[in-house]
């Protein structure tokens, strides 16, 4: 197959097509792996052993609004790239792990350096979703690592709600992010998908599985009950080390009260390791967020973009309809989480 007939096979449940700015960008990723392909047969060809390797190609750089199937683009540009050394990862994953290995490679001369090369001797192609800078201590390590990649022959596919020089808003220390900036924009094409149709907010004329108002959790106990599979389990759960209780467990079901798994400092990837661990998570008591502490909204951002990304199902019992969730929240941020819960209640309810 095609990137472009991949691509169609995906909208057309939906009832879509391509759009022109769509179509554009699969242009570009049609070549993209063209290119991948035939730098991947050279490298690999008996002639590489006596002769200088080719430069790896130039990787893509996928931005525009919410919606805008850029995750979907980078899926099938995935499925077609002939090597079996590629790597598809949340940003988040991405720079936790590198992080980490930072912390293993501590007494290397240079860490983030000894990081990069380590990756990309792992994964050429190298796919990140949903990048993005909100963190000083990303911000800052951005740039060596990137660099570090780029020398050891990697190739990134990239994908954002923003353009590169948007990276970092108004973030502390922001001029340490415009170095890693200058090398995405000259080492990657640049590619604005926008405008046409939202193909998450069209298919929202189905019901998912949010529960407003629900007196002691009878529906989310029903839930539950529904969707366990096999006798209960420990509902004292041990995630990142720490122990958190759950409402209750069963075999790759979690069902949480919102205080307990918002409201409690949480990290990341205390949600990367439950979204490891279950198909699906039940979170009762979701205030309105506008009552929510900035620390408590981002910790549910968090959560659901994890198990949106891990194709994960989520039930929720809440104070509210889903779509005044957030009403007093601003930001681009909630903006994409709000997408993805839209679709991913859809996505139960088209199943």
């Amino acid at each position: 197959m095609t990137v472009l007939q991949r691509f169609e096979s995906a909208l057309a449940p939906r009832g879509g097509t391509p759009d022109a700015s769509q179509r554009a960008a699969l242009d570009r990723l049609e070549r993209f792996v063209r290119e991948c392909a035939a730098y991947e047969a050279q490298r690999n060809s008996f002639a590489s052993r006596f002769v200088r390797k080719p430069p790896p190609p130039r990787g893509v750089y996928c931005w525009g609004g919410v919606g805008r199937g850029k995750s979907l683009l980078m899926d099938s540009t995935f499925a077609e790239i002939p090597a079996r050394d590629k790597v598809r990862l949340h940003f988040h994953e991405f720079i936790r792990d590198a992080h980490r290995a930072m912390q293993t490679l501590r007494g290397a001369a240079d860490p983030l350096a000894e990081a990069g090369r380590d990756i990309a001797r792992s994964a050429t192609w190298i796919f990140l979703d949903e990048f993005r800078i909100s963190d000083i201590a990303d911000a800052m390590i951005l740039h060596r690592l990137l660099a570090s990649l780029f020398d050891a022959g990697a190739v990134l596919f990239i994908t954002s709600n923003m353009a590169p020089d948007a990276l970092y808003p108004d973030g502390l220390h922001r001029d340490r992010i415009l170095p890693a900036i200058a090398l995405l924009q000259d080492r990657l094409d640049v590619l604005l998908v926008d405008g046409g149709v939202d193909y998450r907010s069209r298919a929202l004329g189905r019901f998912g599985t949010w529960f407003v108002a629900d007196a002691e959790d009878a529906r989310m106990a029903s839930a539950f009950s529904a969707l366990a599979d096999g006798g209960p389990g420990d509902p004292v759960l041990q995630i990142e080390g720490r122990e958190v209780r759950a409402r209750g467990r069963a075999d790759g079901v979690a069902w949480f009260d919102f205080a307990t798994l918002i409201c409690s400092p949480r990290s990341y990837a205390d949600y990367l390791d439950i979204a490891a661990h279950f198909h699906t998570v039940l979170l009762s008591g979701v205030p309105r967020l506008a009552e929510c502490t900035p620390s408590e909204i981002k910790r549910f951002t968090w959560l659901v973009d994890i198990l949106y990304d891990r194709h994960g199902k989520f039930v929720v019992s809440a104070e509210v309809p889903m779509e005044q969730l957030g009403e007093g929240v601003s930001g681009a941020e909630y903006q994409r989480t709000a997408s993805r819960l839209r679709e991913m209640q859809v996505r139960e309810a088209a199943h």
